[in-house]
């Protein structure tokens, strides 16, 4: 009876742990993905968030930063603009509500925080990530138009892999000031001072099936031993809690909407709730081990890339869900995959492989 009893307190716990986790998870829009940038000295400055994430527990705001460390394109951040709800667009994430279209209400998101809206704050409209959509607790998301450079007019659809934007919040333009690490974005500006890119580089979510295991690939997000966590194609059989499948595929160059052939991604596991926290698939050996690493590590070298290509498909040609492809190691060249299927990746295989030799290096792409 006591043991029971135990058990009983535990799945309870269990429980109002899952209910509460429920209650804060941000509802994560899928597809893709952007990265945003304003002009700077040698194209576009890359834009993240300022002291992020916020102590102690990753719950609060921070500044949208466009310069100093975050100048450099960086795979980690991902940001998106989805329609405000409305009674033509009761779900803003819903297929048919995909496509943006100027002067219609938008709400700014990056996919890293908790929380994942952004809003205008203080008497400069300086912009803030990381509150709620309508939050007494966690603050509320603010309201942004996008608007062509070159073609003003509501109404038009945007094409964000050629398109440069203004952005508007308040009826006010948003334009940076400061410089270096202090390069922040303010929307008080009555005629448009800077022009935003906001080119595709992110597809979430994306996953990778073993044709030799049938098996989705991944990897324990928390090492179970050790530092790392060993990435194979055994799917969801251990540890379903901590065993991760799904993935966001971040383009090294930004630019493509949609995964191509002979292109080189970074594969992200971001944890389902503190986003902050990401495992990053990389090659940690010289005998091509692929292990998923955690944060800082997981943003360092050029070992993070690989390379994706179909079988008689021309460079940069654009891949569908469900295409059969292999993946190798940019810096090696070397394919990677599991003579057995279902152990450990290594990127060790010299030329493209084939349904006969071998098997486990090739994979069914999904996104």
């Amino acid at each position: 009876a006591k043991s029971f009893a135990i058990t009983l307190l535990l799945v309870t716990a269990l429980a109002a742990a899952a209910v509460a986790r429920a209650q804060y998870e941000p509802q994560t829009p899928v597809g893709d993905w952007l990265a945003i940038g304003v002009p700077g000295p040698n194209g576009l400055s890359y834009c993240g968030l300022r002291n992020f994430p916020p102590v102690p527990n990753g719950y609060g705001d921070a500044r949208m930063l466009c310069g100093g460390h975050t100048a450099e394109y960086d795979p980690y951040w991902l940001w998106k603009l989805t329609k405000v709800p409305s009674e033509m667009y009761p779900d803003p994430l819903a297929p048919n509500a995909s496509t943006i279209l100027t002067g219609e209400p938008l709400n700014l998101r990056i996919f890293n925080p908790m929380l994942t809206f952004c809003n205008t704050q203080g008497s400069s409209n300086q912009v803030w990530c990381g509150v709620g959509y309508d939050s007494d607790r966690w603050g509320s998301a603010s309201t942004f138009t996008v608007e062509i450079m070159g073609s003003p007019g509501d109404g038009q659809e945007v094409d964000f892999a050629s398109d440069m934007l203004f952005l508007k919040s308040g009826g006010k333009y948003c334009s940076f000031r400061g410089s270096g690490s202090s390069t922040y974005i303010y929307c008080n500006y009555n005629i448009p001072m800077t022009y935003f890119g906001m080119p595709y580089a992110h597809k979430f979510p994306a996953s990778l099936t073993s044709l030799a295991s049938e098996k989705n690939c991944g990897a324990n997000f928390i090492p179970l031993s050790g530092i790392y966590s060993e990435v194979n194609c055994t799917g969801d059989e251990t540890s379903w809690s901590n065993y991760y499948q799904e993935f966001v595929l971040s383009a090294e160059e930004p630019g493509n909407n949609t995964v191509c052939n002979n292109c080189s991604y970074v594969i992200h596991m971001y944890d389902n709730l503190y986003h902050y926290q990401v495992a990053t698939w990389k090659v940690i050996d010289g005998a091509g081990m692929v292990a998923s690493v955690s944060n800082d590590e997981g943003r360092k070298g050029d070992e993070i890339y690989f390379v994706i290509e179909k079988e008689g498909a021309v460079d940069g040609e654009l891949l569908s869900s469900g295409d059969t492809v292999a993946i190798k190691s940019k810096p090696t060249g070397l394919y990677c995959g599991s003579l057995t299927g279902t152990g450990t990746l290594y990127c060790n295989w010299p030329t493209f492989p084939t349904v006969d030799t071998p098997v486990g290096y090739l994979f069914n792409i999904t996104f």
